[in-house]
């Protein structure tokens, strides 16, 4: 699954090279996922972590090694020479002349042994280690789990900030039809007022009020495009996109729901939490090198087997073999080893109380996510609510405009409270979709 997201989203990228880069917010999220460089880091930690727990596997297993040593020396190692009685070489010359003349030129010098070579071959087999070997292995199977919590982890808050810079320049783009539309009506305004103003019915200075916004709303109209490009770049850049200026993202509608469809009973939120999670694994891993560590200080048993070849004297190679078993008592270890546990003992302990202390505040952050979700939606009701009063005010004042009763002032005001309640708006809109995304989050639940 995880390669066709992959594949489908490198797809994407290349398409969207090739026709304009418009990114939808499910686009944008898939292409992050195959791109992030956080996420490619927590893919090689946890393929490292993956590696970690097969090494551990394997001492199980026994360990078998095999090695050779080769030797000449300079002069034997062993030399005699050999003496014979002069009463045997008397006997010996008069019983056997021929025998004894040659033994006569024989050197009786003797040398032995000018080399040595062996060539061994051994397995040992770890009975009993103290449980480190068993304690190893599920170390190792914790190191792995926390990896895959850490991708985990990673892959949620990059599709969460992904999602956050998508609402942001969704909110700022919204500002801009306001603008792009608030534009035309001055320019529309301003025609009017000029024509006004060349039948001798309107006096300069309203015209040069609607000029004098104009130019408000054009400074503005660039302030909130440079934040929009800004916004565009950083949105490239965390999903690992080349940014160009084609690329963008498609305009959509921020639609929201009532918070009572998204709050829910946090009682069993905190087990859904990667932070939670990771931290329980942390205790986990500290109680098993504890394990560990008073391994260390507790007898060794072991068996192996060993086959050996060795050749010193010409002709007089041999082959050898041997089983063994051997026990291992660490006793000048256990006075330096009971500081060494108590010592890990306490790192234990201090993994109990960071635990504690950060459940806590993830239940706070709970509480506090729920309240900020409810006071945004509050917000959009406020907003919603001015927008109506504004526009109802605008019309009023345009009719009171067009029967001369109020100024030109007055109907920019009016239009300039109009615009400023959209823009509040949709920046509550866009608050609002963040701040569900953190209370997903915060309960365990966001992209899941």
């Amino acid at each position: 699954m995880k390669s066709k997201i992959i594949i489908s989203a490198i797809l994407l990228a290349i398409s969207s090279s090739s026709f304009g880069q418009v990114m939808t917010l499910d686009s944008c999220k898939n292409i992050a996922i195959a791109n992030n460089n956080d996420l490619e880091s927590a893919r090689q930690e946890r393929d490292a972590a993956k590696r970690v727990k097969q090494s551990a596997f394997t001492n199980y297993f026994p360990q078998i090694s095999a090695g050779a040593f080769v030797s000449k020396f300079n002069d034997n190692m062993i030399e005699y020479d050999v003496e014979i009685p002069p009463e045997v070489g008397m006997g010996l010359a008069q019983a056997m002349p021929a025998l004894a003349q040659l033994l006569g030129g024989i050197d009786t010098h003797i040398g032995l042994v000018d080399h040595f070579n062996i060539a061994e071959v051994s397995a040992i087999e770890p009975i009993y280690l103290g449980g480190r070997v068993r304690y190893g292995n599920k170390l190792a199977k914790v190191g792995e789990d926390v990896a895959d919590m850490k991708l985990n982890l990673a892959t949620e808050q990059t599709l969460a900030k992904t999602e956050q810079l998508y609402w942001q320049i969704l909110a700022l783009k919204e500002k801009r039809n306001t603008i792009d539309n608030y534009c035309q009506y001055l320019d529309n305004l301003e025609k009017d007022a000029q024509n006004a103003f060349d039948a001798h019915v309107l006096d300069k200075s309203n015209l040069l009020k609607v000029k004098l916004e104009k130019s408000k709303i054009k400074s503005k109209k660039l302030q909130l495009e440079n934040g929009i490009d800004l916004l565009l770049m950083s949105l490239a850049q965390h999903i690992g996109v080349a940014y160009s200026d084609s690329f963008d993202i498609a305009d959509s509608e921020i639609n929201v729901v009532s918070p009572s469809e998204i709050i829910v009973d946090n009682k069993d939120a905190l087990n859904n939490r990667y932070e939670y999670q990771m931290l329980s694994k942390s205790v986990q891993a500290e109680e098993l090198r504890y394990k560990m560590v008073r391994g260390e200080n507790l007898p060794s048993i072991a068996v192996g087997a060993t086959g050996m070849y060795l050749d010193f004297m010409e002709d007089n190679d041999m082959m050898r073999g041997m089983i063994w078993a051997g026990v291992q008592i660490p006793i000048s270890q256990w006075w330096s080893g009971s500081h060494k546990m108590k010592e890990q003992k306490i790192k234990a302990d201090l993994a109990r109380t960071k635990l504690d202390n950060s459940s806590e505040l993830m239940t706070l952050q709970m509480d506090k996510t729920a309240c900020d979700l409810n006071q945004s939606f509050a917000e959009i009701e406020v907003a919603e609510s001015l927008v109506n009063e504004a526009e109802e005010h605008y019309k009023i004042v345009k009719d009171n405009y067009d029967a001369g009763i109020l100024s030109m002032s007055d109907l920019l005001e009016a239009q300039a409270t109009l615009q400023s309640a959209k823009d509040n708006l949709s920046d509550s809109k866009a608050q609002y979709m963040i701040k569900a995304n953190d209370y997903l989050t915060a309960i365990g639940k966001y992209n899941r």
